[in-house]
């Protein structure tokens, strides 16, 4: 986390600040485990897009990281030789936030209205091409299926007085720090459904932190990018999913018969991909995989 967090306000001519408008940008940096990378959220009125304005990189802590002694390479998986003399799974799902990569495991490219109370999704997902035949996907769910726990704890951010809240969502427990100084639902990614802007939320796992670097707020600061529906395939989150653990299984005997024809004499691996590897999402409500 950075030590100073700072805030810079739009203010109109008179230089009063009008919170109460619907409208506005928000820059946020969002951290990733060992990455981190920067999303905009911009909103108007019941309309907003959370959208990448960088790709993920190391964090700057972690550069130097240790480089492993050995390790078998199959892309974007490796079997790394530990010290121990045994063999460990690692995949890179570090995801690629411009486009064309539209990685299904990003937390941008999120599209939100609140007045069809559904949230959206654009994915670039090559992977199920041979299911679908197709690769771009709009896949949708429902607004506002985080119940939130409001506490009386409260902290200024910038100038804005922020108020505490915890919240399960899959798979993960969050504790954000919302604004009604800013009165409307919105937030990072799909973090949203209080009384305020969401400014700042993590996970108790510290695997994911969201962050704001800039407010702007007034009349016409921007719109929501338009979600883009020509060409796409349109799947609900659950038929989406399904679909994908579909793929799983598929790549997870694939890799095991790879690695073992790779593998030392006498090394045995066995894979299990699992949606844990896939994102922020660690499982889902409707499904038990």
């Amino acid at each position: 986390m950075r030590a100073l967090l700072f805030l810079t306000i739009l203010t109109i001519a008179s230089c009063t600040i009008i919170y109460g408008q619907h409208n506005g940008r928000i820059f946020y940096i969002c951290e990733w485990e060992l990455t981190e990378a920067q999303g905009v959220l911009c909103f108007s009125g019941e309309k907003s897009s959370f959208l990448a304005i960088s790709d993920f990189t190391l964090k700057e802590n972690q550069k130097n990281e240790e480089i492993a002694v050995d390790s078998i390479d199959f892309g974007n998986l490796k079997m790394v030789l530990r010290e121990d003399g045994s063999y460990h799974g690692k995949i890179d799902n570090r995801p690629k936030t411009t486009a064309p990569n539209r990685s299904p495991v990003n937390p941008f490219n999120i599209y939100t209205d609140i007045s069809k109370e559904k949230i959206y999704k654009e994915i670039y997902d090559d992977r199920l091409f041979k299911l679908m035949d197709t690769s771009e996907f709009i896949v949708f769910e429902r607004f506002g299926s985080i119940q939130w726990r409001i506490l009386d704890e409260q902290k200024q951010i910038g100038n804005f007085n922020c108020q505490k809240a915890e919240g399960k969502f899959r798979g993960r427990e969050y504790t954000v720090w919302f604004s009604t100084d800013i009165p409307n639902q919105y937030g990072p990614w799909k973090l949203n459904g209080l009384p305020g802007l969401i400014l700042e939320a993590s996970d108790s796992k510290n695997e994911v932190h969201f962050y704001a670097t800039e407010v702007q707020i007034g009349k016409d600061i921007c719109d929501p990018a338009p979600l883009v529906r020509k060409g796409h395939a349109l799947l609900e989150l659950s038929e989406y999913i399904a679909l994908t653990d579909l793929f799983l299984n598929a790549i997870s005997e694939e890799y095991s018969r790879l690695f073992q024809s790779r593998a030392p004499e006498g090394v045995v691996g066995n894979f299990n991909i699992s949606r844990v590897n896939m994102g922020l999402e660690l499982d889902y409500e409707f499904s038990k995989r």
